[in-house]
């Protein structure tokens, strides 16, 4: 099984101008520098190589496996929004899209087959069957203020100690571990 994102979020969880907002920046001097920060702390807390482990801003996943489902497939990443598509190799070898009419979302975020349908027969490849699907809170504004505030935490900690630091000392700070570990999946934070 294997999870590659297929389109990334189109923006950072805060901006340039909250950013600044939060570290007192009132001059541009150092735009280039705190959008790189913004980014790092995006990186660190989104995604599946995330701490968080869920999509936060509104971005495409592909989950590929090499089998049939037996059953529902959890999706990996979410909050799941929606499917986009599932597609899978037959067993000729031509690429196929799976009808829409033969599943559904759940709310839990699984794909699961409706009544009376059952899953393709495939070639035996890796990447037999995917699905693409949508992940993520919405925009920048809809993720929660917790996550929100971390990332502030993390900007302002990594632009006011510039030296060296290990993963620890940067992004050990209780505010910010307390903010995250609010978060219902918050992981290898502690």
């Amino acid at each position: 099984m294997t999870l590659t994102r297929i389109t990334a979020p189109a923006t950072d969880l805060i901006t340039l101008a909250q950013a600044k907002a939060h570290l007192r920046v009132d001059h541009d001097a150092e735009n280039d520098y705190i959008s790189a920060l913004v980014s790092a702390a995006t990186a660190y807390l989104d995604a599946r190589d995330g701490v968080l482990g869920e999509a936060l801003v509104t971005q495409t996943w592909r989950y590929s496996m090499d089998v049939a489902p037996v059953g529902a497939v959890e999706l990996p990443l979410g909050p799941v929004q929606s499917v986009v598509s599932v597609g899978y190799y037959d067993t000729a070898g031509a690429q196929q899209t799976f009808s829409a009419a033969n599943y559904r979302l759940t709310l839990g975020g699984a794909v699961e087959l409706v009544s009376g349908a059952s899953w393709p027969s495939l070639a035996s490849r890796s990447d037999a069957i995917w699905i693409d699907y949508v992940a993520g809170y919405g925009t920048a504004t809809d993720v929660p203020q917790t996550v929100l505030q971390a990332c502030r935490l993390m900007v302002g900690e990594m632009f006011e100690n510039r030296a060296s630091a290990s993963t620890v000392q940067v992004y050990g700070a209780l505010a910010m571990k307390l903010l995250l570990g609010a978060s219902r999946s918050a992981r290898g934070l502690f």
